[in-house]
């Protein structure tokens, strides 16, 4: 699975769109991720569309959560898998060798 680009909404913000407006989140085609695997010795590939960025839900989240008023978007154990993720992703970008993680 390769993903392409970035989340649009801070380019949308800075160039002065709302979150209420029209699309907000989405991103263009070109951007979507792609999978490529293999069913049977056949290359079978395709495109998944990148579900809508909302920041202002998170952060409304986050806020519950702290006031204890509801589960944390994200849980704990999730976030310590998502760094872990990137921190290999780092070592093996600075060696050139595959990271394992865990």
């Amino acid at each position: 699975f390769q993903k392409f680009g970035l989340d649009p909404q801070e380019a949308a913000l800075q160039a002065g769109a709302m979150p209420d407006e029209g699309l907000w989140g989405a991103e263009l085609a070109e951007d979507w991720g792609e999978w490529v695997t293999a069913v049977s010795g056949m290359g079978v590939q395709g495109t998944v569309e990148t579900v809508r960025g909302d920041y202002g839900a998170f952060y409304h989240g986050v806020y519950a959560a702290m006031l204890g008023e509801a589960a944390a978007p994200v849980a704990l154990a999730d976030t310590a898998v998502q760094l872990a993720v990137i921190e290999a992703a780092l070592r093996s970008s600075e060696t050139g060798q595959v990271v394992a993680i865990g």
